[in-house]
């Protein structure tokens, strides 16, 4: 039997998550997991942790939903673990953390998603 679908990287995310790693992921969001239950240690717990992430940022089900559709698991995730490390960071900068993954989603389908610039950001920041 083989890895489950979290486990394997998602093959319709057109690319944006080249370079980006787990590792990369829990070191730039590591507010978010000292702030909630949270704890970025594999894909799957990233991916396991997107429901918990989208209530905090006030994102829909039916917005999760879609960019999953969209991208597969593992994309989303990292924007939802993204969007709620900024939101928590600086609260002010963010006036709709929603609406703030809606468009990393949409820059994703359009290839114009720099996932890694925002990463190597908050990990250095």
């Amino acid at each position: 039997m083989g890895a489950g679908p979290c486990e394997q990287r998602a093959q319709s995310d057109g690319g944006n998550l080249e370079g980006v790693s787990i590792g990369l992921i829990q070191s730039a969001c590591s507010m978010v997991q000292t702030e909630t239950v949270a704890r970025f240690k594999s894909w799957a717990d990233l991916c396991a942790a997107a429901d918990h992430l989208r209530i905090l940022i006030g994102l829909s089900e039916a917005g999760h939903t879609q960019a999953v559709l969209r991208h597969g698991k593992h994309l989303p995730s990292a924007c939802l673990a993204v969007v709620a490390e900024k939101a928590l960071r600086e609260p002010k900068l963010i006036v709709s953390p929603g609406g703030y993954f809606r468009a990393m989603i949409d820059r994703a389908s359009d290839h114009r998603l720099n996932l890694k610039k925002s990463l190597f950001g908050l990990a250095h920041s």
